[in-house]
């Protein structure tokens, strides 16, 4: 992958982390902050594609409000009259296809241009792709069929329901892989803030470790509860608490011997 700055993925990913969780139907917000006015436009015509989609629903629901009238019983004739809503779902679904598809290539390079600190984090952001790839490449599968539909196919061959779902389906897969791709951008970004975080234990433990006292250790485990050198401070603090304990002792003989001496 390429290198860029980390500092600029840091600040992406601490503007997109809460805006992912707090919006997960919104595929755009999460990266807009780092894109370039010539990303920013092809987002737009992502946009566009998804805006003329969305436009057709009204119509959809009319068709569909039609059909609902019909009865159950007259199904093979509904599936005939239902080539008008099923003709208008096929060009919503290749809409959605050509947004999906544009705003996935233009993702996936942002992911592809990270630097890495962590192999960890390049190894969860490598798995996040595939599975992208993955969800990516079944929903163009599960589209392809309906490119090249007849209206007889519609007539006779497709039932709505089918249609239905699977179009669903294709969506679903579509906005799963987004989604895979901002999650692996956050990856990224969140790096340098879990090299600053590690860099300040580091320098917490290098102080107990000068310090050496029972407090020292103890104040440690208190900042980091969960840290890395937790179990080696648990450590220090039990051998620190035996050499006092011992002193103690020490202490007490000495003070029993003396009065021991004294009144001989």
């Amino acid at each position: 992958m390429k290198k860029l700055t980390i500092k600029l993925f840091f600040v992406v990913a601490m503007m997109c982390a809460a805006k992912l969780y707090a919006q997960e139907a919104d595929l755009f917000s999460a990266m807009e902050p780092s894109l370039t006015s010539e990303e920013k436009g092809k987002v737009t015509s992502v946009k566009s594609s998804f805006k003329k989609a969305k436009d057709l629903e009204s119509q959809i629901k009319e068709e569909d409000a039609k059909l609902a009238k019909n009865s159950s019983k007259k199904a093979k004739k509904n599936e005939k009259k239902a080539v008008d809503v099923k003709t208008l779902r096929i060009k919503q679904g290749l809409l959605y296809e050509q947004g999906y598809s544009n705003l996935y290539k233009l993702y996936v390079e942002k992911v592809r241009d990270g630097v890495f600190i962590y192999d960890e984090d390049e190894k969860k952001v490598d798995d996040l792709l595939k599975s992208a790839d993955t969800d990516n490449s079944s929903a163009g599968r599960k589209m392809k069929p309906y490119k090249s539909v007849t209206p007889k196919d519609l007539k006779k061959s497709i039932t709505y329901s089918k249609l239905k779902s699977d179009l669903e389906g294709v969506n679903s897969l579509f906005e799963s892989a987004i989604k895979k791709l901002i999650e692996a951008y956050i990856v990224i970004g969140d790096q340098e803030q879990k090299k600053q975080l590690e860099d300040e234990e580091n320098r917490s433990w290098q102080n107990a470790q000068s310090e050496n006292t029972i407090y020292g250790y103890q104040n440690y485990i208190s900042e980091y509860p969960n840290g890395k050198y937790v179990s080696e401070a648990k450590v220090m603090i039990a051998d620190l608490e035996e050499i006092e304990r011992k002193k103690l002792e020490d202490s007490k003989n000495r003070i029993v011997a003396g009065y021991l001496f004294f009144h001989v």
